[in-house]
């Protein structure tokens, strides 16, 4: 199960995100000549595979070869093309009103990125959500019960992450940007396109330089399936 982003879980349940990308883990110490490829829709794993016999059609089906591709093969963390996956995103108990201030409930979830419209009237009364720092919970900690957002994979690719398009960019959820106030000091542009804005993201997510390093990911394209 996917730990979704703010952005990402917001898009999903809006209809604005329809891919994500997730680093491959480990990164593969691949051959000099190989690429890593899903070999097919079913198959719920990358394995490397050799550009140059790729591209002319050269086949190597020796046991030695198929043993190697087997343990060199990386398992997709989400599953396959038709699988359906839960969302995790940032969540927390309730809150209701009693003498000692606002507590928790164990009745139902609250969810981050439906805002303060969703919360009890005593959180609206503090500045939202400011006032909850330290009570969301990460959504790698959220439980199987309190999962609502689910996607069905379609498709199922990887491919270094600089390789992203304009349409994948736009997939994820980016739009070109006319602010160019995350660029250097003095750096002028008149536009920040989308694989640009993914990229700042990226980066906010991994970690500073993960973008520059160019790392595998996993390219997956879905629809939502709906809610419980």
């Amino acid at each position: 199960m996917p730990n979704v982003t703010d952005h990402e879980a917001r898009g999903i349940r809006e209809g604005t995100v329809t891919q994500i990308r997730r680093v491959v883990k480990p990164q593969p110490d691949l051959p000099k000549g190989f690429i890593l490829e899903v070999p097919g829709p079913q198959s719920g794993r990358a394995i490397p595979v050799c550009w140059d016999c790729k591209l002319h059609g050269v086949k190597n089906d020796s046991p030695h070869s198929q043993l190697w591709l087997t343990e060199m093969a990386i398992e997709s963390p989400l599953g396959k093309v038709g699988d359906v996956v839960g969302c995790k995103e940032k969540w927390c108990k309730p809150f209701t009103e009693s003498r000692a201030g606002a507590t928790g409930s164990d009745a139902g979830f609250i969810y981050l990125v439906d805002g303060p419209d969703f919360l009890p009237v005593i959180e609206r009364a503090h500045n939202w959500p400011k006032s909850m720092k330290g009570v969301w919970k990460s959504a790698a900690s959220m439980p199987q019960k309190a999962i609502r957002t689910f996607i069905r994979l379609k498709s199922i690719r990887v491919e270094r992450v600089q390789s992203m398009a304009e349409a994948d960019a736009l997939a994820c959820g980016y739009k070109p940007l006319l602010d160019d106030s995350w660029r250097e000091p003095g750096k002028k542009v008149t536009q920040v396109t989308a694989p640009e804005n993914y990229a700042h993201a990226f980066d906010a997510t991994n970690g500073k330089g993960s973008w520059a390093s160019n790392p595998w990911v996993w390219v997956y394209s879905f629809a939502r399936e709906g809610e419980k």
